[in-house]
């Protein structure tokens, strides 16, 4: 059994989850597209669950390496991370876009729609992507009130939740009209809506 089969499965997992969604693919699909055999796949994954949330895990992690880190350890105002965050997911989106053809929105979100109702270990393993998302941001808004930008009028986790839910609107709305510059138009408009929360 070749070394990389693990690698190959949950990478593969990543791709087909993202262009096809959960409930279109099997584990013959996944195995296909890895180019590993069917038995190679239960010997690592007692299930395609099992596998996706192996995936999850992954894709959370390159998540946070590549679009949130960069934008939350700048030396900006922290409301203006807030703003490269939105600047930076239509960045990625137009990346989706020009590979696949199609804006495909948030994995995350996508797959929460999806299954949210109908699986509770993949809804409780999204539950804790978005609220370490949502970390971030309420870091920056904590920030913005130490340094007298932000006046805390309700509770500041309250307002990150708001921010991603936004966010994550947009990025559906995004997949939908397959328009990813919809984000990056409505990127100061979190800023407003956060400024506008403490009024």
């Amino acid at each position: 059994m070749p070394a990389d089969t693990r690698e190959r499965l949950i990478e593969s997992a990543i791709d087909l989850v993202l262009t096809s969604g959960y409930n279109a693919i099997g584990v013959k699909e996944i195995c296909q597209h890895a180019g590993v055999q069917k038995g190679s796949f239960y010997h690592y994954f007692p299930s395609k669950s099992d596998l996706v949330m192996e995936a999850l895990d992954r894709q959370w992690a390159r998540h946070t390496q590549l679009l949130l880190d960069p934008v939350f350890n700048q030396a900006v105002p922290p409301l203006d991370r807030i703003v490269k965050m939105f600047e930076l997911m239509a960045v990625h989106q137009t990346h989706l876009q020009q590979t696949y053809g199609r804006v495909y929105g948030c994995p995350f979100g996508s797959l929460a729609q999806e299954l949210s109702t109908h699986d509770e270990a993949l809804r409780n393993k999204l539950t804790t992507i978005f609220h370490s998302w949502e970390g971030y941001i309420e870091g920056a808004l904590e920030e913005a009130v130490a340094i007298g930008d932000l006046l805390p009028t309700e509770p500041i986790s309250q307002t990150a939740q708001s921010v991603l839910s936004y966010l994550e609107g947009l990025m559906l709305m995004a997949k939908t009209y397959n328009d990813p510059s919809l984000i990056q138009r409505s990127a100061q408009n979190a800023k407003l809506m956060i400024q506008n929360s403490s009024l």
